[in-house]
């Protein structure tokens, strides 16, 4: 009996622990919630967000870039293969007919020679003929084959333009829907930011605005002139892959800029690394490009530097402390 107790007092502690969810875990096991983020740590977040999607905004200006020297490489290669494949032609036909006259004509081979000729020096000037018909055939047989060779090879090139042109746009397309997927999360972010806090994000990504604005001296007419219309610029908003005239991310507004004084950059901050001699910071001058990783902005003089900074902001002037630059280039020196 007592045996009988114990297995229905066993049982009905373990129905109430079923019924009721309860566990033999120590207290310890529970997690405790997590602290919410504070407002200090949302506004990183967005910063870095910022950063993070203008790097891959960069990264597809240098893609449209290299697919744009796929694409002229790929119609070179299939120009000179085209002009080859002609010549190709030109050159089976004539061995076709050479050919034709060595091992067809009348009177040319080395039997019929010696049988129809009157005299051995009849023979001896018909064998140079034959001779030379045949060096004749050989030379048009070895150009054959060197221009088999050749058309061969542009082919392999114009193959590989071809799939390096179709990886890059295969690049470009995830480029693209990452940033259509990730930016309006971002700009709902910015969206429910206060004024004051969105302010203080701005100056966090790309540096305070300076309220007067002081172009320096110095440069070339040129880099003054570029300067003037990145300038005329300021308040436009900042919108990933444009050029301007309303619209300018990063490398566009310096494209831009430059453009309007006859000078041509590539749409890409990287790429604008190389369109000039590079140049100290300490030592710049208006209109040099300034660079950090993933972004190009303008200095302007009297320590000062106009760019298009980030998503949510627009072109401003800042100064060139507020930043960290590591290297620049001058590209009207």
């Amino acid at each position: 009996m007592a045996t009988s107790r114990r297995s229905l007092v066993s049982l009905s502690a373990a129905t109430l622990i079923t019924a009721f969810g309860l566990t033999l875990c120590p207290a310890a096991a529970f997690a405790a919630p997590s602290a919410p983020a504070s407002a200090s740590d949302i506004q990183a977040q967005i910063v870095q967000k910022q950063h993070d999607l203008e790097a891959v905004a960069e990264q597809y200006n240098d893609a449209k870039i290299a697919l744009d020297q796929q694409n002229d490489q790929l119609g070179q290669a299939k120009a000179s293969l085209q002009a080859q494949q002609a010549d190709l032609q030109q050159l089976v036909a004539a061995v076709g007919t050479v050919s034709a006259s060595v091992y067809k004509g009348p009177q040319l081979s080395g039997l019929s020679t010696l049988m129809t000729s009157t005299s051995p020096r009849e023979v001896l000037e018909k064998l140079d003929t034959i001779d030379m018909i045949n060096d004749h055939n050989n030379g048009a047989l070895t150009n054959l084959a060197a221009a088999e060779q050749k058309a061969a090879q542009t082919q392999a090139k114009a193959q590989a333009a071809t799939d390096a042109a179709k990886a890059t746009e295969a690049d470009l397309a995830s480029k693209k829907k990452q940033m259509e997927s990730e930016l309006p999360q971002l700009q709902s972010q910015l969206a429910a930011l206060s004024p004051a806090a969105a302010a203080q994000v701005m100056d966090t990504a790309g540096g305070t605005a300076i309220a007067a604005v002081s172009a320096g001296t110095g440069g070339t007419a040129t880099a003054q002139g570029a300067v003037s219309a990145a300038l005329s610029r300021l308040g436009k908003p900042y919108v990933w892959a444009a050029s301007g005239p309303n619209a300018f991310d990063c490398s566009g507004l310096t494209m831009w800029a430059y453009g309007q004084v006859g000078i041509s950059l590539p749409h890409s901050s990287s790429a604008q690394g190389g369109s000039g001699p590079s140049v100290s910071l300490s030592a710049l001058q208006p209109g040099d490009l300034v660079f950090m990783p993933g972004h190009v902005g303008m200095y302007i003089g009297n320590g000062q530097v106009v760019h298009a900074p980030t998503e949510g902001d627009v072109v401003k002037v800042v100064a060139l402390s507020s930043m960290q630059w590591t290297s620049a280039a001058r590209p009207a020196a």
